[in-house]
């Protein structure tokens, strides 16, 4: 499994740009949308593999539209957190956030259900 690779400068100085340029209300709601999508194309990507009802999506094409999902709420989140306009969000974006601890204990989380049941 590959690390999760450094964000690009250009990367972020345009997530900067957006959360300067764009109405908090708009950046929750256009998260709200971009994540709502991502639902949708991991149950298209799941059909595409075989499981559930048919799809004449073939899994590449299905694995593309998730991967775009993915990187639109990523864009909306990286930008939420530069954002941060109530102090109650992330607070950068190039260091450690409060965002890195709750993903590292969920991620402890769901490891130790799947160990779990494996043991029964």
């Amino acid at each position: 499994m590959s690390e999760i690779p450094e964000l690009k400068r250009e990367y972020r100085e345009n997530v900067r740009f957006i959360g300067r340029k764009t109405d908090y209300e708009a950046l929750l709601t256009q998260l709200a949308e971009e994540a709502s999508e991502l639902a949708q194309a991991a149950l298209k990507f799941r059909r595409a593999l075989g499981y559930g009802t048919e799809t004449p999506v073939r899994p590449a094409e299905a694995c593309g539209s998730l991967l775009e999902e993915i990187a639109d709420v990523c864009v909306c989140i990286d930008t939420l957190m530069i954002v941060d306009r109530f102090g109650d969000l992330l607070l950068i974006l190039d260091g450690m956030t409060a965002m890195n601890d709750v993903r590292d204990r969920k991620a402890k989380r769901w490891a130790e259900r799947i160990k779990e049941a494996a043991g029964r």
